[in-house]
């Protein structure tokens, strides 16, 4: 899920059919669509990528995610290892988010 119109052409390009999402509710409304989710750490004052990606997990058990973040901290990176999501230092090159994809979700046909 992205909300970011640049980064949802990027993964248009690479083949992949790109969610989005502005809020947490609305991601967790479209995960069950979802074959993996690229989540940014910092969602709000009191909000982080990993409690939104354990509630999309309650609903989508084992959905693959990578956490991307400015704030590139052991802490976060202990937290991601802990939930089996990979993290990535902002800026992110999209060589980085194509390995990912690549890994855990087939591009769109068609």
């Amino acid at each position: 899920c992205m909300s970011d119109e640049n980064g949802k052409i990027a993964i248009s390009r690479l083949g992949h059919r790109p969610l989005g999402a502005s809020t947490a509710q609305d991601a967790l409304l479209k995960c069950g669509k979802a074959d993996a989710a690229l989540i940014d750490y910092r969602l709000s004052e009191h909000e982080t990528g990993l409690a939104l990606l354990g509630a999309m997990r309650a609903m989508s058990a084992g959905l693959p995610a990578a956490l991307i973040t400015a704030e590139d901290s052991a802490v976060i990176r202990l937290e991601a290892a802990a939930m089996g999501v990979e993290v990535f230092a902002k800026p992110v090159a999209a060589s980085a988010i194509e390995g990912f994809l690549a890994r855990v979700s087939a591009p769109v046909s068609g």
